[in-house]
């Protein structure tokens, strides 16, 4: 039998001394809610940098797609040759995805399919197609998985660069024969710390 311990006033007959005081069990909350918290932001910061190399694979591969599409055709896709290009390039909406995925007959006779690209539900959350009125015979607009479009510059005169769309940037041309770029996490085209680039 047990008897009652005289140097523990505050414990009364029947608590056998076995359990947690509240003190320990509110250390034990917070350490816990700490590590959880760091675990979140690490976790957030580790799905951003997962889009961000989605969104650089989908860069390079509409890069790619354009790239083979001059080669077969010996021009670059009208949508990315018009006045309205400028320096910012055009938006890889559904004009240009039309001829790329070989929906536009007349601009890609041979029907080839350049991009192999899902749609956007399809694809989760990761580089896709959103899809614009107009049904199975046009696609939509390609996004990034930040939900961005992306912006497509080529060599139009065909001297072996474009111009650098970065304002800050210190070069004033790129040697190459089409870049392609998207606005990022923020989602903003005017901030380009954070811009996706398919040539960096």
């Amino acid at each position: 039998m047990r008897t009652r311990d005289t140097n523990e006033p505050w414990r009364k007959d029947g608590c056998g001394g076995e359990g947690f005081t509240l003190v320990e069990l509110l250390v034990v909350l917070v350490i816990v809610a700490t590590l959880a918290s760091v675990g979140f932001a690490v976790m957030a910061s580790v799905i951003v940098k997962a889009k961000v190399v989605s969104a650089k694979s989908g860069a390079v591969g509409l890069e790619s797609a354009v790239n083979h599409y001059a080669s077969d055709y010996g021009v670059f896709p009208t949508v990315l040759r018009s006045a309205e290009a400028g320096k910012e390039g055009v938006r890889a909406d559904a004009g240009l995805m039309d001829i790329l995925l070989g929906i536009n007959k007349m601009e890609n006779p041979r029907a080839a399919g350049y991009y192999n690209g899902k749609s956007a539900s399809e694809s989760g959350k990761g580089v896709g197609i959103l899809s614009e009125e107009g049904g199975q015979d046009s696609s939509g607009t390609l996004v990034d998985p930040f939900g961005s479009a992306y912006h497509v510059i080529v060599d139009e005169d065909h001297d072996g660069r474009v111009p650098d769309p970065d304002p800050k940037s210190k070069r004033k041309w790129l040697w190459q024969g089409v870049i392609v770029y998207s606005a990022g996490p923020d989602g903003n085209l005017e901030t380009w710390e954070d811009n996706v680039r398919s040539w960096k």
